[in-house]
């Protein structure tokens, strides 16, 4: 069965916010404690929980250094990447990643990152680090499936934002998912 991207998208906000939501406010300020706790809060608690409740297995750093893999054995035992992840703590180092998915396979590939998100700040960051970049891979080769970005912001309280691009890069959402 192959994947609606949509539909895919959808399962992977639902779950997130679902574990977002089981997750008790110690292991957030310790995730948030450092730039290395909040990944290993993705990586060991959050994310792992996500793919469970996709129904998926759980894989870290597969084939090209990916991060994450949320993927499915297919018929004969292959594993079937269905949602690359990718964890980075800097915006600013985002460009590369943002390549490294765009050359894989997969129908939903997500970065999650740490930043303020507002309208300034969304539009110097999905500008200067990501737009240019999906969209010459429209442009000359192709994307496949849904390309996003979990945006995770803690200033008074901890927010986590969506910001999505679909197979022809256009805007497909960016709003709020949950406060904490």
């Amino acid at each position: 069965m192959k994947a609606d991207y949509l539909q895919l998208w959808n399962l992977f906000k639902s779950s997130l916010l679902e574990a977002l939501k089981e997750t008790n406010t110690d292991e957030f300020d310790k995730g948030w404690s450092t730039s290395p706790q909040r990944t290993l809060f993705y990586f060991d608690t959050l994310l792992p929980k996500v793919a469970k409740k996709m129904n998926l297995k759980y894989e870290l750093e597969t084939f090209f250094r990916v991060d994450i893999t949320f993927y499915k054995e297919a018929g004969q035992t292959s594993k079937i990447p269905i949602v690359y992840i990718e964890s980075e703590n800097d915006v600013r180092t985002t460009e590369g990643e943002v390549i490294k998915l765009c050359r894989l396979n997969a129908p939903l590939k997500i970065i999650m990152v740490v930043n303020d998100w507002n309208d300034s700040s969304k539009k110097i960051i999905s500008e200067g680090f990501w737009e240019y970049i999906i969209e010459d891979f429209k442009d000359e080769s192709l994307l496949t499936g849904y390309f996003a970005f979990i945006i995770g912001e803690r200033n008074n309280g901890l927010k986590f934002y969506s910001y999505v691009y679909n197979e022809l890069a256009e805007i497909i959402e960016d709003k709020l998912l949950v406060e904490i």
